[in-house]
């Protein structure tokens, strides 16, 4: 089963590659549990135990800025918190498919986002993933799979165009 997204990850990250490789940098020096609210912070350490959920799992992208200043939440925070959005939001759309599919065990990710220069995104999505039980892969060159699926379907569809010759 093959799945995609029309929008690529880094697009939502941000529209423009350099303010993207910019934000990448500040995520990588960033926390994103001073701007996300999480299972912890609703039930406390005993409440997780009791519902059985790991007390570090995202309850809601930046919950915490609602109740804080912005003094205790840095840019860098915020990037992490972004990528660490974008990159749940990614497994669980392919977690979800995987399931349907029954290859949870194997999901191989592909794209510009994930390139092998994007180690941060990279290591959250297999840490995402394996917190659901999958196991992430990723491709070298990926970044010029979905160039090679454009070109395969509209080779497909200029056939459908032809008009059928006499033999």
């Amino acid at each position: 089963m093959l799945t995609f997204t029309t929008t690529d990850a880094l697009t939502q990250f941000h529209p423009c590659s350099l303010l993207a490789a910019t934000a990448l940098i500040l995520a990588a020096e960033g926390n994103a549990q001073n701007a996300d609210k999480l299972v912890s912070d609703i039930y406390g350490e005993e409440g997780c135990v009791t519902l059985g959920l790991p007390g570090n799992l995202t309850a809601s992208n930046f919950g915490k800025l609602g109740e804080m200043s912005e003094a205790k939440c840095s840019e860098r925070d915020l990037a992490r918190s972004l990528l660490q959005m974008v990159t749940q939001q990614s497994v669980l759309l392919a977690s979800a498919h995987a399931k349907m599919a029954g290859c949870i065990d194997r999901v191989f990710f592909a794209g510009g986002f994930v390139d092998e220069k994007n180690w941060i995104a990279r290591k959250a999505i297999a840490a995402n993933f394996r917190n659901l039980q999958g196991c992430a892969y990723f491709l070298r060159h990926s970044d010029f799979l979905g160039a090679l699926g454009s070109l395969r379907g509209a080779l497909r569809a200029l056939e459908g165009c032809r008009s059928p010759t006499a033999a």
